[in-house]
């Protein structure tokens, strides 16, 4: 308290000859500058799990306790460079009288089973909902808590992050050269916004973890099924993966198709003369004209307007909204298309109880009033159609850029 540091304070400035004061504290701000002023600082850092786990075996021989040395660097990894914290967690598990090994440890301390995250993670990469939903069973029947289970895979995702932008991996993490290469293996299949994507999935479903007892195995649940599909969620970092995933595929593409125009270029046999008598005189000669090829029949849909997504759709939706706010929530989720040729306008939304909420008169009027004021012209000549029909197949981010590429 402020008070005890006043009462100490005296002391510190007028020590007698045979005293030393040493004072230690991890919470450095909640010292008054007076007393920090009198004294010479030394601040500690963390010690390496290679450090901990030789004083932990150490400690382990003196005390006659049977510790394996993965058993010591797990709970080394679980200390985070204390070892005040790693001799107690030495000591809570010697307590079973067993030896103390990877398994115990994991057992005791319910957490730090890396094979366990790594599964998972694999699962989530693999869509595997057999394997999902089966292990989360089983941290539910082992009594493991859920939230120490997600902070795991947290912690695991922050491995791959570093080592999916990292060269040296083992410099920033305290693992083996086993555990190193099979993160770095996983971490290739990531793309960096899908890791994103994932990681802020993990976070808001942890925080909400806390707030609902009840419910925590359906929020994990729920989780790692937005995971496995992005197209689900409508963020930001969801809306990157998916970008990603796209960019990596045309890419593909596109190399495949070099690739196979190269492989024709090569396979194509070099013109040979008819007569290899005599080299033919270096003279111009003149093509023979070809016969004209006939152009390709137009197909039935050469003519078709190809629809493409409203650009301004988010002002569009607060102008109305504004004026009639009970209309956001049908307006948030629904997506807005102007054809290729200006002639025809299509709004769809997720329900035909939306599509019945927006086709009343006066709600399509401000729709249409709000559209022709962002798109700066006369809309009452076109078409204007808004479709609920949830068993007809909606546009996707694929159908939107593979139609900006003209496919």
């Amino acid at each position: 308290s402020g008070s005890a540091f006043n009462a100490l304070l005296k002391t510190l400035e007028e020590p007698p000859a045979h005293v030393v004061f040493i004072l230690a504290t991890t919470e450095l701000q909640k010292l008054p500058s007076t007393i920090i002023s009198r004294c010479q600082r030394f601040d500690f850092r963390r010690l390496s799990a290679a450090v901990l786990v030789e004083r932990l075996m150490m400690i382990a021989r003196e005390e006659n306790i049977t510790l394996t040395e993965e058993g010591a660097r797990l709970i080394a990894r679980m200390a985070m460079g204390g070892m005040r914290d790693a001799i107690s967690l030495l000591e809570l598990c010697a307590g079973m009288n067993r030896a103390v090994d990877a398994d115990l440890v994991t057992e005791v301390l319910g957490s730090g089973n890396r094979a366990v995250t790594e599964r998972m993670v694999t699962a989530v990469l693999d869509r595997d909902y057999h394997a999902i939903y089966a292990q989360v069973a089983e941290e539910v029947m082992s009594s493991r808590d859920l939230t120490v289970f997600f902070r795991d895979i947290l912690d695991y995702y922050r491995d791959l992050l570093v080592a999916k932008t990292t060269k040296d991996t083992k410099e920033y993490l305290d693992l083996t050269e086993d555990e190193a290469a099979r993160l770095k293996t996983i971490a290739e299949r990531f793309s960096l916004g899908t890791l994103l994507y994932h990681s802020k999935l993990l976070e808001e479903a942890q925080a909400e973890m806390l707030r609902a007892d009840s419910s925590r195995r359906t929020i994990v649940e729920l989780t790692f099924t937005r995971m496995c599909e992005p197209k689900l969620s409508f963020t930001q970092e969801s809306l990157l993966a998916r970008i990603e995933v796209l960019e990596n595929e045309i890419s593909r593409m596109k190399y495949a198709g070099n690739i196979t125009a190269d492989a024709k270029s090569e396979a194509a046999p070099a013109p040979t003369s008819e007569k290899a008598t005599s080299p033919a005189p270096a003279t111009k000669t003149v093509p023979a004209p070809t016969p004209a090829t006939p152009a390709p029949a137009a197909t039935a849909d050469a003519g078709k307007p190809i629809y493409r997504l409203i650009g301004a759709w988010s002002e569009i939706v607060e102008k109305v909204a504004s004026g009639k706010p009970s209309l956001r929530s049908f307006l948030d989720t629904a997506k807005a298309y102007r054809s290729s040729d200006g002639k025809a306008y299509l709004i769809r939304v997720s329900s035909p109880f939306s599509a019945k909420m927006l086709t009343r008169p006066e709600t399509e009027a401000a729709l249409k009033l709000a559209i022709a004021e962002e798109e700066g012209r006369d809309i009452s000549a076109c078409a204007f159609k808004i479709d609920g029909d949830a068993n007809e197949q909606h546009y996707t981010l694929v159908d939107e850029i593979a139609e900006a590429l003209g496919s």
